[in-house]
C-alpha cells in the first residue's frame, strides 16, 4: 500500500472510492465498475474527486459522521505544521484556524487515514 503523501491525487481519490462504495454496500465489478448496488441496480463506476472542495468536504461530513474526534486528530496532522502539534484534547485559535483552512487534500488525506483505521499520517 502506498503512503499517503505519495499517493497522486488520483489514487487517493480512487482508494477512497472504493472504501466509499463498499461502506455502502456496493460491490464492484471488474477492475473500473460498474458497481452494483444493493438494491441490484447499477452505478458507472466513476471515481469522484475528493481533492477537489466539493468532493473534500462531502467526504470530511463521512468521516466526522464516523469519528469525529479521531478525524480531527487526523486533520490536525496533515493541516498543522508538525512543530504546532501539541497531542493534546484542546487546541489553539491558531490551531483551529489551520485545520479549518486545511486544503481538499488534506481534507481527503485525514478521510482515508480515518476509514484506514491503524493507519498514520506520514510527514515525508
Amino acid at each position: 500500500m502506498l503512503k499517503i503523501k505519495k499517493m497522486t491525487d488520483q489514487q487517493l481519490n480512487n482508494e477512497l472510492s472504493r472504501m466509499e462504495m463498499h461502506r455502502l454496500g456496493w460491490k464492484l465489478v471488474g477492475d473500473t465498475g460498474p458497481w452494483i448496488k444493493p438494491d441490484g441496480s447499477y452505478s458507472s463506476g466513476r471515481y469522484r474527486d475528493y481533492c477537489t472542495e466539493l468532493a473534500s468536504l462531502e467526504i470530511q461530513r463521512e468521516a466526522i459522521n464516523i469519528d469525529a474526534e479521531q478525524y480531527m486528530r487526523n486533520l490536525e496532522k496533515v493541516a498543522v505544521h508538525p512543530a504546532h502539534h501539541k497531542g493534546e484534547d484542546l487546541i489553539s485559535y491558531e490551531v483551529a484556524a489551520w485545520m479549518a483552512n486545511a486544503s481538499p487534500r488534506e481534507r481527503a488525506e485525514a478521510a482515508y487515514t480515518l476509514f484506514n483505521t491503524g493507519l498514520d499520517v506520514d510527514h515525508e
